[in-house]
């Protein structure tokens, strides 16, 4: 599967508006990403972004082909592939970065909050009150 443009993933992230902060979802396999979905469904300027990580071949047995293809067609929000090693490109891209597990970079980043939601957060919670707290500072 082919990495997205950068062209091709602002017009995926919706070129967020000022309205509501835009927010990633990095995930990294299909249970990650059935876990945000309907969150990500829910804001304005949502996207998924799913991690794909370097194998030494990139075979049918890839994480990123056990991903239903379903989510690609039918998420109903922008779903994207970005390589992990280039992560830090979605510093200041996205207002909030939300993710189930820190990724390389993320303690790096400088303009976009990294919001960790842990496997049993509620999901919709966390992100409502990140939302909501980033216009407030």
């Amino acid at each position: 599967m082919p990495d997205c443009p950068p062209s091709d993933l602002t017009t995926a992230a919706n070129v967020p508006s000022r309205s509501r902060p835009s927010c990633g979802f990095i995930c990294w396999n299909s249970a990650e990403v059935a876990r945000v979905l309907e969150t990500a469904r829910s804001i304005e300027n949502g996207c998924i972004v799913i991690g794909r990580r370097k194998k030494r071949r990139f075979t049918r047995t890839h994480p990123i082909f056990e991903i239903e293809e379903s989510v690609f067609t039918d998420a109903g929000v922008p779903v994207v592939v970005w390589p992990k090693e280039r992560m830090r490109k979605f510093d200041g891209f996205f207002d909030l970065i939300f993710c189930q597990a820190p990724f390389s970079g993320s303690e790096e980043m400088k303009e976009s909050r990294v919001v960790t939601i842990p496997e049993e957060g509620d999901c919709h919670a966390i992100v409502e009150s990140s939302m909501n707290s980033i216009f407030r500072e």
